[in-house]
């Protein structure tokens, strides 16, 4: 079975510069809340401060600013998205195809293309310490939930003939397998 690699989201093109400011400190703290899953964060953590901090300083100062400060500010919010390139990479790479990982960073779980998967799917985060499971229903259909930390052994989550499931009592913990 050919499984499409889950990635990482940022979906931050078309934000505005405070937006981007306010989604990358949620970010930061959740990496920095998460630091058994995400150990080798704190260079980047480090570069996202520095990043958010400059971005945030020359937005206030191109406001009432002319050209030259408001160019500035474009040039801080490049090196800015350069930084967060950098953090979506490294979540991708320690999620290692969990996607559960990727929503414990508060990023995005990027859809699929649809030419690769012949069947939706979609987890999103609960209450804590529960995600909601959801596929496209097919008449007929019985469901085998399963999930995995580690992508090598799997928890019986759940079957039956509903195409969603509630996985309650999850306990985060540190991503294993392959970096």
């Amino acid at each position: 079975m050919n499984i499409p690699k889950i990635r990482v989201a940022l979906y931050m093109h078309s934000m505005s510069v405070p937006n981007k400011i306010i989604k990358a400190k949620t970010i930061r703290a959740a990496l920095q809340a998460n630091a058994t899953v995400f150990p080798g964060a704190a260079a980047l953590i480090t570069s996202l401060t520095a990043a958010i901090t400059a971005l945030e300083t020359s937005w206030t100062n191109a406001e009432d600013g002319g050209k030259s400060l408001k160019a500035m500010m474009r040039q801080r919010e490049r090196e800015f998205d350069q930084v967060m390139q950098l953090v979506a990479n490294y979540v991708e790479s320690t999620a290692n195809g969990n996607p559960a990982i990727i929503i414990l960073s508060t990023l995005d779980v990027a859809q699929a293309n649809p030419g690769t998967q012949t069947q939706s799917f979609k987890v999103k985060q609960g209450e804590s310490g529960t995600v909601l499971l959801r596929t496209k229903s097919e008449k007929g259909a019985a469901y085998t939930w399963e999930y995995s930390v580690d992508n090598i052994n799997w928890i019986h989550a759940g079957s039956g003939i509903k195409s969603s499931l509630l996985a309650e009592n999850l306990v985060p913990g540190p991503a294993t397998g392959s970096a």
